[in-house]
């Protein structure tokens, strides 16, 4: 062996190792562009639909607003969101056509059951939703009334797994810091998947414990 030959052996591989930490680079870098695109054609194609839940009852629930579409006897749910009371609510959904739904989840099992105090926008109305569009004041009340007035199917689920903890997405909800959406998991999630990022969590503003004051 030449004496410079251990080191041209080495520096070859360092070479090569990084050639291969570029084509790596290069590819997730790729997938992040791709990522990218299609949640610019996704906000391009959607809608934010803006809105406020209120209740008159004394003994408010968290509530669960839901943006859904109906063709017949089927419900197809375009996005949920979860307050943890009533409140302004924000739901992104594609171009379409949607009814807007809340409820008191009072057991927090995530399903519309017998009896939860209810309301809907309208009587029903349906909601044009434009693309790249901003639908303001799609406003209902909670009330007693019976689950025969509202157009939702009792005992449909709004999504097919619960989370661990539900997530409020009302602002000036307390943060409890142990929620995995607060997580450096989730953080890098924000970053790199927006759109799924917001429609799972939402843009909020959190409080580390609960203000009494005026």
């Amino acid at each position: 062996m030449y004496p410079d030959e251990g080191k041209n052996q080495k520096a070859g591989k360092c070479v090569f190792f990084l050639f291969l930490s570029l084509i790596l680079l290069s590819l997730c870098t790729g997938c992040s562009f791709i990522r990218v695109k299609k949640d610019t054609e996704f906000i391009h194609n959607s809608s934010i639909l803006v809105g406020q839940v209120s209740s008159n009852r004394a003994d408010k629930a968290p509530v669960i607003v839901v943006a859904y579409s109906k063709k017949g006897y089927e419900r197809e749910i375009a996005h949920y969101t979860y307050l943890h009371e009533p409140g302004f609510f924000e739901l992104m959904v594609p171009k379409g056509t949607y009814l807007i739904f809340a409820f008191e989840d009072k057991n927090g099992n995530m399903v519309y059951d017998k009896g939860e105090p209810a309301g809907q926008f309208g009587k029903p109305d349906t909601v044009s939703a434009p693309a790249g569009g901003i639908v303001l004041y799609l406003d209902l009340q909670i009330s007693d009334r019976g689950n025969t007035e509202i157009d939702f199917p009792v005992g449909l689920k709004i999504a097919e797994r619960k989370p661990e903890k539900m997530h409020s997405t009302l602002a000036g909800a307390i943060a409890d810091l142990d929620n995995k959406v607060f997580s450096q998991e989730y953080g890098k999630r924000g970053y790199w998947a927006g759109v799924d990022f917001f429609r799972e969590v939402g843009g909020n503003i959190y409080f580390l414990e609960k203000y009494e004051g005026l």
